[in-house]
């Protein structure tokens, strides 16, 4: 039986009524979950841009309108460090974590997928020989072929004419690595980076996260080897005897914030690896 015209009409209306209600509901959670998660781990403990919430990426739109919004210029850190290159227009991306996060095997993926297509070109710190002097390699031993550099400024007389620069252990380096990768960005250049952003003391390596405030970031976490919970530190596991610091897995292993432990060993003044000179 078919309904009177004036039945008919009324209920397409509620139909359209209900339709714009559902698209509106819909477009103000899309509104709220414009970032993209950075993986589908468990909520970060660390976040190195200090604005966002813990397991988000801003966006270069939005660091920009943080820094606009203190008055600061594109790209420039609170604390009065000199300007960085404007965000929106970086090419550069940073890889951080805790030792055993995935990084270099991160970067060995970004690098494969590109390869095909583009010139590219691989480096790391001559100090990082732990497992090969002439490759990258993860701790699971997946490898690709790098070269050694004694300093970052060494970096620019190696890249020739990359479309891509890949630098891992960009820790090792010192504070010059960020102007380094904006005189790349700068070139045209697609760089990107791998490194630790805390040392086993729990501290921040300071040109690390000064080049996450103007670069593309994406933070990994590990699983803490004590209680299994997302581990952002790295833990030293053997006693500290000299300045050497550079190691693996029979000397340091990923431990959450809770199960942490800095050496009880002084930080060196002079440095050659996982720590930094007191500030």
């Amino acid at each position: 039986q078919r309904l009177p015209r004036r039945a008919t009409v009324r209920s397409q209306e509620l139909r359209v009524a209900s339709n714009r209600k559902s698209q509106a509901v819909g477009c103000k959670q899309e509104a709220a979950d414009t970032r993209p998660r950075l993986c589908k781990k468990p909520p970060l403990l660390y976040d190195p841009c200090r604005s966002a919430p813990c397991g988000w990426a801003l966006s270069n739109d939005e660091v920009n309108a943080k820094s606009s919004a203190r008055g600061l210029p594109f790209g420039r850190c609170p604390e009065g460090e000199q300007a960085d290159i404007p965000l929106a227009n970086t090419t550069i991306e940073l890889i951080i974590g805790c030792m055993f996060s995935g990084k270099t095997t991160e970067l060995i993926r970004r690098i494969e997928a590109l390869a095909p297509s583009k010139r590219i070109v691989t480096l790391k710190p001559a100090i990082d020989d732990r497992y090969s002097p002439t490759h990258i390699v993860t701790h699971h031993r997946r490898t690709a072929t790098a070269q050694t550099v004694e300093s970052a400024r060494a970096i620019l007389n190696r890249v020739g004419d990359a479309e891509v620069v890949a630098i891992d252990e960009i820790h090792f380096f010192d504070d010059a690595i960020v102007e380094v990768c904006q005189e790349l960005a700068k070139r045209g250049m697609r760089v990107i980076c791998t490194g630790l952003d805390l040392d086993m003391w729990g501290d921040v390596f300071p040109h690390v996260e000064r080049l996450s405030r103007i670069a593309d970031t994406t933070v990994l976490t590990a699983e803490c080897k004590v209680c299994g919970r997302p581990a952002n530190r790295t833990h030293r596991t053997v006693p500290l005897l000299d300045n050497n610091l550079v190691g693996g897995p029979e000397e340091f292993e990923p431990r959450c914030e809770k199960c942490f432990t800095p050496p009880a060993a002084p930080k060196p003044a002079a440095t050659t690896g996982l720590a930094q000179p007191p500030q």
